[in-house]
């Protein structure tokens, strides 16, 4: 019984990834030059903020510039919401939460658009619709799935060519 009420009470009550923390300035860009694409992006960390800048290209099947976060077993099954503090411009981007490594595998995401004025935004964790590649599902983040995040990361993939920026000063799961 003491035990149980102990692991009770040191659970964590939420997860901020705070990018003005040594702890998350590992996060990495992915772009579709992997896969032969021209798009470029870039990020840094200035001011206690991730900034995440690039160009959208479509060229030789592009179309896609990503960060990362570093490989982890984020269980986020007993967290119910996540809200991202952020601004920019040059389109949406997605806020994806992956369950298996392989660019081909199934993962969640959801869309944001941001403006020049920073902005905080709240989504229910199981609102989080399921992609395959471009495709979504039809199926929804659920406590099982939400229990096997291994990656977190953001993704400019909106098929609108040119310029964009993002600055994210949090992300926090409740």
């Amino acid at each position: 019984m003491i035990t149980s009420l102990i692991t009770f009470m040191i659970m964590a009550t939420s997860l901020v990834l705070d990018f003005g923390e040594d702890t998350t300035k590992d996060w990495r860009v992915v772009n579709d030059g992997v896969m032969g694409g021209l798009s470029q992006g870039t990020v840094s960390y200035v001011d206690d903020i991730m900034h995440f800048e690039g160009t959208l290209s479509l060229e030789n099947n592009g179309g896609f510039s990503s960060i990362r976060g570093p490989l982890k077993n984020y269980d986020l099954s007993s967290f119910e919401k996540v809200t991202i503090r952020f601004r920019g411009n040059g389109g949406t981007f997605g806020l994806r939460l992956k369950t298996d490594e392989p660019y081909y595998m199934p993962y969640f995401k959801m869309n944001f658009l941001p403006t020049d004025e920073w902005q905080t935004m709240t989504f229910d964790l199981r609102d989080f619709p399921q992609w395959r590649l471009n495709d979504l599902t039809g199926s929804k983040a659920d406590t099982e799935s939400l229990s096997k995040i291994i990656r977190l990361g953001i993704i400019k993939s909106d098929k609108k060519v040119g310029p964009f920026e993002l600055d994210v000063d949090y992300i926090k799961f409740e």
